[in-house]
């Protein structure tokens, strides 16, 4: 009888710990990236090389047991250099509101929607650009521990609609299956606490 007692303890403890899931914890997680491309002189063209780096972190906040909204912040810079020219900079200052549903299949495995709705603020000399989108995306989080998962998220349907300073709005809509690792798949970690 003792055993039974003990085994539904153990069982209401449990379900009460499912039952607040991740509610009123935070996350951080985010992107990193730099790249540098050269590209060989090619007739009129001159040799050419392009560099690109990406500072785009974010936090979130989990409102319900399975539920989280955040916020990313960054920039995106880019620099091109012409054999016999000037360096010329340029970047892209995005700011990323997003939400989430999180589904556990087992516990620490998740599978999770995404939509997010980046906006964009571009300038490259006196060329200025902003932009609007939305995204859809689905993930997979596992955790390491308490704290940290390891995260792939994979982009499915997006829409952006971007408007030079002085010219016309252009729109693009975007489906991405991929059963590969192509640019749609994103890899990453997240601390939780």
């Amino acid at each position: 009888m003792k055993k039974v007692i003990l085994a539904v303890i153990a069982l209401t403890a449990f379900a009460a710990n499912a039952q607040d899931g991740f509610k009123d914890r935070w996350f951080l997680m985010g992107n990193v990236s730099f790249g540098s491309k050269t590209t060989p002189e090619e007739g009129l063209m001159p040799k050419q090389t392009v560099s690109t780096y990406t500072v785009l972190p974010a936090v979130g906040y989990f409102v319900a047991p399975t539920t989280a909204v955040g916020l990313a912040i960054g920039y995106t810079g880019v620099s091109t250099k012409v054999d016999g020219g000037d360096k010329e900079n340029g970047g892209t200052f995005i700011v990323q509101p997003l939400a989430r549903k999180y589904w556990g299949v087992t516990d620490n495995f998740l599978l999770f929607g995404e939509a997010a709705v980046p906006l964009s603020f571009t300038k490259s000399g006196d060329y200025k650009e902003s932009s609007v989108g939305v995204n859809l995306g689905l993930g997979m989080d596992y955790f390491l521990s308490k704290n940290w998962s390891v995260e792939a998220k994979l982009g499915v349907l997006g829409w952006e609609s971007s408007k030079p300073k002085d010219g016309d709005a252009t729109n693009s809509f975007n489906l991405n299956v991929d059963s590969g690792l192509g640019q749609a798949l994103s890899l990453g970690v997240k601390y939780v606490f």
